[in-house]
C-alpha cells in the first residue's frame, strides 16, 4: 500500500463489497485501522452514469463517506463466514448428488429400466444382478468390420 500525505487527523479505508469476500476488512481491522464495507447498490448514481471507473468510484465513494451517506454492509466474523461456506459447500453438493441422480436415471431409462415404485431415490434402485448383466452387455463396445 501506497503512502499518501493528507491533512486529516485519521485515515478511514472504505470499499464495495464485491465477490472477494472480507479477507480486506478483516486485514485492516487487525492492523488497527477504521474500514467500511458498503453495499454498490445503494449508491447513489446519476441516470445515465453508465462509465464505471477505479477514480470516478473511488470520488463518488468519499463524497459519500463524507456527506455520511453509505449502506454499510454487516461483516461477519471469521467464524461465521467459515460456517457460511460451509452450508454454501453443502448445498452444491446437494445440488451435485440430485443431478448426478437424474442422469442415472435418464441412463437408465434410456436402456429400458424403468422403476415403478413411489419412492423418488432409494434402496430400490440399486442394481439388481439381470441389471448388472444388461449394463455389461451394453458396455461392449460394437464390433466394426471394414
Amino acid at each position: 500500500m501506497r503512502t499518501e500525505q493528507s491533512k486529516a487527523s485519521r485515515v478511514v479505508w472504505v470499499y464495495e463489497a464485491g465477490p472477494c469476500g472480507y479477507g480486506l476488512y478483516w486485514y485492516l481491522a487487525k492492523k488497527g485501522f477504521a474500514c467500511t464495507v458498503c453495499a454498490p447498490s445503494r449508491l447513489a448514481r446519476k441516470p445515465g452514469d453508465r462509465v464505471k471507473t477505479d477514480r470516478r468510484d473511488a470520488v463518488m465513494l468519499v463524497r459519500a463517506l463524507r456527506n455520511d451517506d453509505l449502506s454499510r454492509v454487516h461483516v461477519p466474523t471469521v467464524e461465521d463466514e467459515a460456517l457460511r461456506d460451509l452450508v454454501r459447500a453443502r448445498g452444491t453438493a446437494k445440488q451435485d448428488l440430485r443431478q448426478a441422480r437424474q442422469r442415472l436415471k435418464s441412463f437408465l431409462l434410456q436402456y429400458g429400466v424403468r422403476y415403478s415404485g413411489k419412492a423418488n431415490w432409494g434402496p430400490a434402485h440399486r442394481p439388481r444382478h439381470e441389471h448388472v448383466q444388461r449394463y455389461q452387455r451394453i458396455a461392449q463396445p460394437p464390433q466394426l468390420a471394414f
